[in-house]
């Protein structure tokens, strides 16, 4: 079947033209002799320079970009342009605007290689015409360039059969490993060169030396020379990201999870950023990603046993089932399971990263998680907040998710959670019975650092980071009496069990408790948990607290003072912000609390069962939850689903008239309005939206 070209093909004349495209329609032009200006429009287009100094623009869509024989100046515009270029007398080339990711760099012999590679021939008679004559050229440019070195393959016999394309392909493939070189120069140009002289080509690609990937591949060097065998993969490495023959993904390794299909399907856990990816690829071969470029190594979904094929970073993906993998001498990611986010039949792997700083996924089941030399990160995939940490375990508090992993022998450096990386610092078990037994632990500064201090008695200081400082284990684990400062930075501070002493520091600070905002005592200087052998009571320094987080979530914290009743117009008035959840906490006396529009809980006294102050609360906007406290209170629930929250079997009268209901309660009788559902206790609860108009409860 002949093929017949979609475009027709625009000849511009000989000598200087100027051409520009409008419209969405694929345009496919070609300059001749002179120096041509043409510009695309928003189609998908093919523009040829051909000899002289052009100026090509590809405009709006995918575009094919071919200079040709002289200076020319390529800008592919949007979308996902190629740039065709020549390596042999192919003049001094600038690229104004190559996108690493997106554009892709092809390397040709000469037009007739260009046409092939492209599908151009306008159908199959021609296109062998065009084979027969690439074919008879390239005996002369293996003279030429390579001394006849070059094993081009030949017809046999009395047949016709010509091979130019596959030849053509040959003599780049030997120049790209021996005659390229690569530099970068003062403005931040990345710049190849292939052979010397006139007879070579020179790509300038513009911004290309300050973009993160390129400069991850060079280190500190500013020329590679291919005669060097560790410069000779670097610049195998460029080429394939340039020509678009490594995939490159915009993320960390960490952030990704593979399946197999016969292909990999690449997925990205951050939202917005890389999507779903199919990519062929196979053990051995180089894949890109914003920390760095891998040597590709994959299981079986069975029992594999892996040691990395490559000492310059390789990216080990075990699948399912129980895999031992081990890591070379580069910076290695191993990931026991599929990867982060991925935990379908996951098992119990065991990862030992070797030399280099290495990134550890054990993913599902309980992993042995071994980093060996250098400074080595264990990926987890949930909050931090839902994980215990002592000295040689991770522990996650969500089933079926990470299990409990091992860390060898202090091997471990970094630990990396949603919040973020933190350098790991761990105590020893402290216990109350042995006086002066304390783990003193302080951060270093500018480094985010996760401070635990097991069991016992701790005193952790934050640095100018953003720290997590653990009293005990985490949430939930332990009952030490702590002590934890976060410096400066904006850091969380986790007390766990016992009566600890909280101290934010500069920044914005937030401490966690493990329970329902309802179950604690707030006001200005304490929060106290009422569940028995939990949080205990825990100091809050100098309103150095900007945030405390509950199981509901986490809440801006706004206190005011005892304003008690013998202190006439001595009343805290406060107001939450918009779209901030927000804990206003009025204290003893009487208080007037207004939220926002997000969802704020109001505590006219210091909480459930907590003081009895005559309070007005509105809730403003947002789902809010008002507790009055004892007293005779005005609540108004204001927009959104709103709660209000009486202590257990306080209430002894409901009464309503129009929309205003009255609540008697044996610490005094609340108005209230625009609310939609009574809370009583733990378990008991009226709906007012289907209230009917006298209650008394049993």
């Amino acid at each position: 079947m002949e093929k017949d070209n979609i475009m027709d093909v625009i000849k511009l004349g000989d000598g200087e033209q100027i051409e520009t495209y409008t419209g969405n329609d694929s345009v496919y032009v070609r300059g001749q002799k002179g120096a041509d200006t043409i510009t695309g429009g928003a189609g998908n287009d093919v523009i040829e320079g051909n000899q002289g100094n052009d100026e090509l623009n590809g405009g709006a869509g995918d575009d094919i970009l071919f200079g040709g024989v002289g200076n020319d100046e390529l800008t592919g515009g949007e979308g996902e342009d190629t740039f065709a270029m020549r390596i042999t007398h192919g003049g001094v080339n600038t690229i104004k605007d190559f996108e690493v990711g997106t554009d892709s760099l092809q390397f040709l012999v000469d037009r007739k290689h260009f046409v092939l590679s492209n599908d151009l021939a306008r159908n199959d008679k021609h296109e062998g015409r065009v084979d027969e004559k690439l074919d008879g050229k390239l005996e002369g440019l293996n003279t030429k360039f390579f001394g006849g070195e070059l094993n081009l393959q030949q017809a046999e016999g009395e047949s016709e059969e010509t091979f130019g394309f596959e030849n053509a392909n040959t003599f780049v493939e030997k120049a790209l490993g021996e005659k390229l070189t690569i530099s970068l120069d003062s403005n931040g140009t990345l710049v190849l060169t292939f052979f010397e002289g006139n007879k070579g080509t020179t790509i300038n690609l513009e911004g290309l030396g300050d973009n993160a990937l390129i400069k991850s591949i060079m280190g500190d060097k500013t020329a590679l020379d291919p005669t060097d065998k560790a410069d000779a993969l670097m610049i195998d490495n460029i080429v394939g990201v340039l020509t678009g023959d490594i995939p490159v993904f915009e993320g960390s390794a960490a952030d990704y999870s593979f399946q197999t299909y016969g292909y990999i399907r690449v997925v990205d856990s951050v939202d917005g950023r890389d999507g779903e990816s199919k990519v062929y690829i196979e053990n051995g071969q180089k894949i890109q990603f914003g920390d760095d470029i891998y040597t590709w190594q994959r299981g079986h979904n069975a029992g594999d046993n892996m040691t990395a094929i490559s000492n310059d970073g390789t990216l080990m993906v075990g699948m399912h089932g129980v895999d031992k993998l081990i890591g070379g001498d580069g910076a290695d990611v191993l990931i026991g399971d599929n990867g982060t986010h991925f935990h379908y039949k996951g098992s119990g792997d065991e990862l030992s990263g070797g030399d280099g700083n290495d990134i550890l996924i054990g993913g599902a089941g309980n992993d042995i998680l071994d980093g060996g030399l250098g400074e080595d990160t264990a990926v987890f995939s949930g909050s931090i907040l839902e994980y215990r940490v002592d000295k040689n375990f991770i522990r996650d508090l969500i089933s079926d998710r990470d299990g409990t992993d091992q860390l060898i022998d202090s091997s471990v450096e970094k630990v990396s959670f949603s919040e973020g990386t933190y350098t790991l610092i761990t105590g020893h078990n402290a216990q109350d019975g042995h006086p002066g037994n304390v783990n003193k632990m302080t951060a270093e500064d500018q480094v985010d650092t996760l401070l635990v201090g097991d069991g016992g008695h701790d005193i952790l200081t934050g640095g100018s980071g953003s720290d997590v400082l653990f009293g005990d284990t985490g949430v939930n684990g332990g009952s030490g009496n702590d002590t934890l400062n976060g410096g400066a930075g904006n850091d969380l501070l986790v007390g766990g069990g016992g009566n600890d002493i909280l101290d934010g520091g500069i920044g914005e600070d937030t401490a966690v408790f493990s329970g329902s905002i309802l179950e604690y005592r707030v006001d200005k200087n304490y929060i106290k948990d009422s569940i028995s052998n939990r949080d205990g009571t825990d100091q809050l320094i100098d309103s150095s607290v900007e945030k405390v987080s509950f199981s509901e979530g986490t809440y801006t914290l706004i206190t005011g003072h005892n304003a008690q009743d013998g202190h006439p117009g001595n009343v805290n008035k406060m107001t939450a912000e918009d779209q901030v959840d927000t804990l206003l906490v009025g204290d003893g006396g009487h208080d007037i609390l207004t939220g926002g529009s997000g969802s704020d809980v109001l505590f006219g006294d210091t909480g459930v069962n907590g003081g009895t102050g005559n309070d007005i609360l509105n809730g403003g906007a947002g789902n809010d939850l008002l507790v009055g406290g004892g007293g005779n209170d005005i609540i108004d629930g204001g927009e959104g689903e709103d709660t209000v929250i009486y202590n257990d079997a306080s209430i002894t009268k409901i009464t309503k008239a129009d929309d205003v209901y009255t609540i008697e309660t044996n610490e005094g009788t609340d108005t209230v309005v625009g609310v939609e559902l009574i809370k009583i206790g733990d378990d008991d609860s009226i709906s007012l939206v289907s209230y009917y108009d006298e209650f008394i409860t049993s």
